[in-house]
């Protein structure tokens, strides 16, 4: 059973520029509740469900249930 997911994001850039590609993950179990977090962080952002978060990237990010990090946004 899955304990995150990883989500790709696509949003306005602020700055005028071309929109922002980037991938959060989420440490939420339940894939709604999971996008339900992204979402409300994130709420200008576009967001598609890209996979299960492995536990060893969890991990890796001593990620706390209920928080999301950016891995990576830009251009």
């Amino acid at each position: 059973m899955a304990e995150g997911w990883k989500f790709k994001t696509k949003r306005p850039d602020p700055d005028g520029g071309p929109d922002l590609l980037g991938l959060v993950v989420v440490r939420v179990a339940d894939q709604h509740g999971a996008l339900e977090v992204a979402a409300s962080k994130m709420p200008d952002a576009i967001l598609e469900i890209d996979s299960e978060a492995s536990l060893e990237l969890l991990e890796e990010y001593d990620m706390k249930p209920g928080q999301m990090l950016v891995l990576m946004e830009g251009q």
